[in-house]
């Protein structure tokens, strides 16, 4: 489940270089799989741990109406995005 959470993420790289990351939705669980949807919850986890990055993917410009709509929840938007860049 997304909340809809604003975030800036700043990354501090080993040589000193800094990356400052904005986002507008978080999708976060525990160990077990259990979705966390509280921002409480979602502040919790993050001051008992240190996070690591796992991944890092760039959404080609194309397909950010398909997530903006998937994060919405507009099944129906969601499947005609889908339609449209099915070439892509």
């Amino acid at each position: 489940m997304y909340m809809h959470i604003g975030a800036c993420i700043t990354l501090v790289m080993p040589g000193g270089e800094h990356v400052r990351w904005l986002c507008k939705a978080v999708e976060a669980e525990t160990e077990d799989g259990t979705s966390i949807n509280s921002r409480d919850d979602l502040i919790q986890l993050l001051r008992e741990n240190t996070p690591q990055v796992k991944s890092i993917a760039f959404v080609p410009e194309g397909l950010i109406p398909l997530l903006r709509a998937a994060l919405r929840g507009d099944d129906a938007a969601a499947d005609e995005y889908a339609g449209l860049t099915e070439d892509m």
